[in-house]
């Protein structure tokens, strides 16, 4: 990313949020072109893709040209070297990890550029979108330390970024950092916890954080233990990251800690991609920074109201650069507009995981929001995880430990086995687990598991 776009991004924020179709056209085409001639020349990964695909980066002038390039997966970037995806010296860029959820993790990387457009586009977007004021703080909950290891020594801790911990130490930084890094650590704040996700609460009474973006299994765990200390500071807005947020959940959440929820989407490799307003439902796409298709099997894009599979083409981030890059994520594309007026497309909703659904008998496909969603529609139930054994046996592994209201929900497991049926099938056998545990799983846990040996493509049949 250019000086000039990092400056005026800080200059006029929000600035395409109202943009014509035009206007978004133009910045993507512009962008998308600079990305594609960088990738090609720094990076080694796309310039064979390319060279394989016979394609010149100057041949891909628009987004509608986009489709000649082939698509990529998390398997064919990992299978090459770390230094033939990235666009400079990795000592340059700054280094994260996906969270494995569902596979090795990977290493990722982001330029310095990319990161500040980030913090800065984010600042305005939250500023301008929840009514905040202009030096508000935020405060980012995980279940593990998002620094390495060693920035962090136990959980409840603020983890510091390895800047300040240089600093710390009276080690040199680069120029500007003794003023730059204190100031980032006065209004952004990240802070983990091992399994107990009561060891933040102290964080948040002192921090006093007007924004708290977290997973949407530990938001709701915030809202079961930690009311008082949520109300009392009582955050502008609740920003659910990570997973699905199913309506029974942001409900749930809202009425319990009195500040709205919203969802954000993105992952660890692409950075944000797309976040709700307050005045509806659909997630409003950051089509300035980054393309979003959902493609059908064929991989055509699907028509509005229909489900596909999500693929992302990065536009800023040079220092590892991801083009066509399968997210794996399933989400249903919209041609609505949001009563909040703003002009960027929507997504109507993410659905989890391909890997994740469930095919059933009669060819529907049951998402793992949906799942989520019939779980969490009965209040005191434990954590639960479905796991598809074959076509028509299921296991029903239920999580209990001490501390939920309700020890012994055979009632509630019992509504749930019944809608499951209802859902996938009366004709499909569901067994039910407890998995005995002192305290509630750690990380980020799948809600569907499907270990079928053989299983049919995880799209929906039309």
């Amino acid at each position: 990313m250019d000086d000039v776009e990092l400056l005026s991004s800080f200059v006029v924020p929000c600035r395409y949020d109202h943009a014509s179709e035009g206007q978004f056209r133009e910045i993507r085409d512009r962008r998308l072109r600079v990305q594609l001639e960088k990738a090609y020349e720094n990076v080694p990964y796309w310039h064979d893709l390319m060279d394989d695909a016979r394609i010149r980066p100057g041949e891909i002038r628009t987004v509608d040209d986009l489709s000649r390039l082939p698509l990529s997966t998390k398997d064919q970037i990992v299978s090459r070297p770390t230094r033939d995806r990235l666009g400079s010296d990795p000592s340059k860029l700054i280094q994260r990890y996906t969270s494995g959820t569902t596979g090795p993790p990977m290493e990722v990387y982001y330029s310095i550029g990319f990161i500040l457009s980030t913090l800065i586009y984010l600042h305005g977007h939250f500023r301008r979108w929840y009514g905040l004021g202009r030096m508000f703080k935020v405060l980012q909950i995980s279940s593990v330390s998002p620094a390495a290891p060693s920035l962090v020594s136990k959980p409840g801790e603020a983890a510091r970024s390895p800047a300040w911990q240089r600093r710390a130490r009276g080690e040199a930084t680069r120029p500007g950092a003794a003023i730059f890094w204190p100031a980032i650590d006065r209004f952004v704040r990240s802070v983990h916890f091992e399994r107990r996700i009561e060891t933040v609460l102290p964080v948040i009474k002192t921090f006093a954080p007007d924004v708290i973006m977290i997973n949407a299994s530990y938001l709701r765990m915030l809202a079961d233990y930690a009311g008082e200390t949520v109300e009392s500071v009582r955050p502008k807005v609740l920003i659910s990251t990570g997973e699905p947020l199913d309506e029974p959940t942001r409900s749930y959440v809202e009425r319990r800690l009195g500040s709205p929820v919203c969802q954000m989407y993105g992952s660890n490799e692409t950075g944000s991609l797309a976040l709700d307003c307050l005045e509806g439902r659909n997630l409003h796409i950051f089509s300035d920074r980054a393309i979003v298709e959902v493609l059908s099997k064929e991989g055509e894009p699907v028509r509005p109201g229909e489900m596909g599979e999500i693929v992302v083409s990065e536009l800023l981030n040079q220092g590892m650069p991801l083009l066509r890059y399968k997210m794996r994520d399933l989400g249903y594309a919209s041609s609505e507009v949001c009563p909040c007026g703003r002009s960027l497309p929507l997504l109507k909703s993410v659905e989890g995981r391909q890997i994740d659904c469930i095919a059933t008998r009669d060819g529907r496909l049951v998402t793992p929001k949906r799942i989520l969603a019939l779980m969490h529609s009965a209040e005191g139930l434990p954590r639960c995880q479905l796991v598809q054994r074959s076509r028509d046996s299921f296991t029903l592994r239920v999580f209990p430990w001490s501390g939920v209201r309700d020890p012994n929900p055979d009632g509630l497991i019992s509504e749930l086995v019944g809608a499951l049926r209802s859902e996938l099938g009366s004709q499909v056998d569901i067994s039910v687990s407890r998995v005995q545990v002192d305290e509630p799983p750690k990380r980020k846990m799948r809600p569907v598991i499907v270990q079928m040996s053989s299983r049919p493509e995880p799209y929906p049949i039309s």
